[in-house]
């Protein structure tokens, strides 16, 4: 093998043609060393460390809140400081698609903590005893390992598909998009004749534009020092697991969804309540008061913003940011009592439809009007108790908005929605989840009688419970 396509174990070569290390073991030393705020141990034993992951639309974000993205993109010469600008988000995304591709560090999500005043990821480092136990046990890593090690096949050949990719209908089955923003012309959407998109059915999340370095992925060994960037090994499982709390009765969970495409979730745990909008260069913080709160709100709500539309589908895009560019005020929405209500403050036109005003049929929210939405103890929990006794329907724990295009109803297809959200009552949909699988109103569990082979296995199941564990060898 040539030397200058092979690097001492533990870096990877750099356009430049640097050698850098490489991100387990340079983020260990991080984590080690403790002086970035927030990246430190969270379990040294079970090398299990946090990461911290303030979104930085928070009003209390600042620099120091993610200098661990800053130092990786340095680190891989992403960002030469005084020479390129900053750019916090790429940052963040290079990050994390990084992280997310080794195979020697796993994420702990039971122990994620994403709300609250210092929000973090947990995630963990794998032994190589586990590493090559997960390799073992799975099929498909052996088998494109073995396609990597056959003389001739570089590594630049072997499948790869990217998770990120999303089909949704070609431009042909999409909608007409109407629209009922007051002030903005809309038109049907249409391709771009100019577009040499050869793939238009395809969505982009953000990770799609962030260019990873290829030698980034942690190379595995195989066979005589030979490496290959196959498919991830199925990571060891850990047996830690925290049982989540209950919900408070003030906890909403709002689901974003572009063209029916999920694009990003809150679980909102403030008890003033939450604040949903569109404006990258937050010019709500160029205010003051009193006209700050008339504007957008009481600081004290919790700053949610829209993420930004990423797609092929050119009319889409330019549709969407259009409605986007009007909802820079935002809405607003808070809980108490099991109440929730709705505040809308942008020019963009804002439609509900939910189960507790008007049986479900979708109403225009009147700008800086405060509106209840919905009501846990008046209409939920009554109407459960009536399903759990064969007199109603289920109750439904959750109701749906739509920016800037009416909802036809509360039952129909909301794929034409260029963007809408599902807003939940935390409490609720814990409840009605727990109902679904409990209710004997539910499907009935239907099990098998036992054949010989079950037979045969219950009984060595006895036998080794009884103690003697060996198993008679045919």
């Amino acid at each position: 093998m040539a030397e200058n396509n092979c690097c001492r174990f533990g870096e990877v070569q750099m356009d430049s043609g640097q050698s850098r290390q490489r991100m387990r073991p340079w983020l260990e030393a991080k984590v080690e060393a403790g002086n970035i705020q927030g990246l430190e141990w969270l379990f040294r034993e079970k090398k299990i460390f946090k990461v911290p992951w303030k979104h930085g639309g928070k009003h209390d974000w600042n620099e120091a809140d993610s200098t661990i993205f800053k130092e990786w993109a340095i680190h891989t010469g992403r960002y030469r400081e005084g020479v390129d600008p900053a750019d916090w988000p790429t940052w963040k995304t290079r990050f994390r698609c990084a992280l997310n591709k080794l195979p020697d560090i796993q994420e702990m999500k039971n122990f994620n903590q994403l709300d609250g005043s210092d929000p973090f990821r947990a995630y963990r480092f794998l032994s190589k005893e586990e590493i090559n136990q997960a390799k073992s046990n799975n099929k498909e890593y052996r088998e494109v390992c073995s396609l990597a090690s056959t003389p001739g096949t570089p590594n630049s050949e072997l499948p790869e598909k990217d998770p990120s990719e999303v089909k949704i209908p070609t431009q042909g089955q999409l909608p007409n998009f109407p629209s009922d923003l007051e002030d903005l012309e809309l038109e049907p959407i249409k391709s771009d004749p100019n577009s040499t998109n050869t793939q238009p059915n395809q969505v982009t999340t953000p990770a799609n534009d962030v260019k990873e370095e290829p030698s980034d992925v942690e190379m595995t060994e195989i066979g005589d020092g030979l490496t290959s960037r196959g498919p991830h090994p199925q990571q060891a499982i850990v047996p830690l697991v925290v049982r989540p709390p209950e919900p408070q009765a003030h906890e909403m969970e709002i689901i974003i969804c572009y063209c029916q495409q999920q694009m990003c979730s809150f679980h909102i745990r403030s008890p003033h309540g939450c604040r949903l909008f569109y404006d990258p260069e937050r010019n709500d913080r160029i205010l003051m008061e009193p006209f700050k709160q008339e504007l957008f709100g009481p600081d004290q709500f919790e700053q949610l913003e829209f993420p930004p539309c990423e797609t092929n589908n050119p009319g889409q895009e330019e549709h969407t940011y259009k409605l986007l560019s009007a909802l820079d005020r935002g809405m607003l929405l808070e809980c108490h009592d099991g109440k929730i209500y709705a505040t809308r403050k942008s020019r963009c036109v804002i439609f509900i439809s939910t189960p507790t005003v008007y049986n479900g049929e979708p109403f225009k929210l009147e700008r800086n009007e405060r509106v209840q939405v919905f009501d846990f103890h008046g209409y939920f929990e009554p109407m459960l108790q009536r399903y759990l006794t064969g007199g109603s329907s289920k109750p439904q724990a959750h109701f749906m908005i739509g920016f800037g295009q009416r909802l036809m109803s509360s039952n129909s297809d909301h794929s034409g929605l260029l963007i809408s959200a599902q807003v939940y009552h935390s409490r609720a949909k814990q409840l009605l989840n727990q109902v679904s699988c409990a209710s004997p109103l539910s499907a009935s569990i239907k099990i098998s009688m036992s054949d010989d082979f079950d037979k045969l296995f219950s009984y060595l199941k006895l036998v080794k419970e009884e103690g003697n564990g060996h198993v008679m060898e045919t």
